[in-house]
């Protein structure tokens, strides 16, 4: 077993490698702000009938995109079944390209432990 070797503080969490159960907690409910925020901003598009933000949302979330052959409704869910698992490394990457690009606002806290 691997000694865990102390980086920093951050937020009160203590960083180490490798991680250890405090960070894997804070980074979850950092997650849940961002999908929360991302569930918002895709409602807010499906209901105004905005598929081009609606595909531009799932293309964020899932890394590729539905072309034209499919419905509003098809791409939301897509959407929303992704979100619900996608992992948080991945909302580590794009949630700051979400934020520059106008789609969700910014969090009150971020991923502690990934290198950036």
């Amino acid at each position: 077993m691997s000694k865990e070797k102390i980086i920093k503080i951050v937020d009160g969490i203590t960083i180490t490698k490798p991680w250890n159960r405090d960070m894997y907690e804070y980074n979850d409910n950092v997650a849940n702000e961002m999908k929360a925020n991302i569930i918002d901003a895709i409602n807010i598009a499906y209901k105004a009938g905005d598929i081009k933000l609606v595909n531009k949302i799932q293309k964020y979330i899932c890394s590729y995109g539905m072309g034209a052959m499919y419905s509003i409704d098809e791409v939301y869910r897509e959407a929303v079944d992704e979100l619900d698992r996608v992992q948080n490394f991945w909302l580590n990457d794009i949630y700051p390209d979400m934020v520059k690009d106008g789609i969700v606002k910014g969090t009150t806290k971020s991923f502690v432990g990934y290198s950036n």
